[in-house]
């Protein structure tokens, strides 16, 4: 983290020696070994309130995110659908103490689809399906899409 540190930008080269480039929608990455100077380089960010956490900003202006992608599935896991880690919490974020971690696979469509199957699941209605987030612990409604599979709801 101390290079990092030191650094206010940054170019990305991996051990094949391909850089990681910006594509022109500024949008998406590639790997290339003719890195050009301004898809190439990524401007280095440190997260406030956290020694250990960095984002990387483009010349586009938008951050470095990761994203599952879809054609990497084994064909078994795509059709167990996504694995959904389950607690009940009261309206502050407390654990219910009636409730313990459940999952289940999910092979739903979207929010409105989970939202159905856990207040099916845990005979609760008006369920609000929540992440929690990763940096800070706080619990946040998801409104529109479901996050990547990897991510724990």
């Amino acid at each position: 983290m101390e290079l990092f540190r030191k650094a206010k930008s940054i170019r990305l080269k991996s051990h094949h020696d391909k850089y990681l480039l910006v594509e022109s929608d500024g949008e998406s990455v590639l790997q290339d070994r003719n890195e050009t100077i301004k898809k190439g380089i990524w401007m280095v960010e440190f997260v406030e309130g956290f020694d250990n956490v960095l984002r990387l900003k483009s010349s586009y202006g938008k951050y470095l995110t990761a994203s599952e992608d879809q054609g990497n599935d084994p064909p078994a896991a795509k059709n167990e659908g996504m694995m959904v880690y389950y607690t009940v919490v009261d309206d502050d974020g407390n654990v219910d103490d009636g409730y313990k971690e459940t999952s289940f696979a999910f092979k739903g469509h979207g929010l409105e689809d989970l939202t159905m199957n856990l207040e099916e699941q845990t005979w609760i209605d008006d369920i609000i399906v929540c992440s929690r987030n990763p940096l800070n612990g706080n619990l946040f409604p998801l409104r529109l899409a479901l996050p990547p599979k990897q991510l724990r709801l």
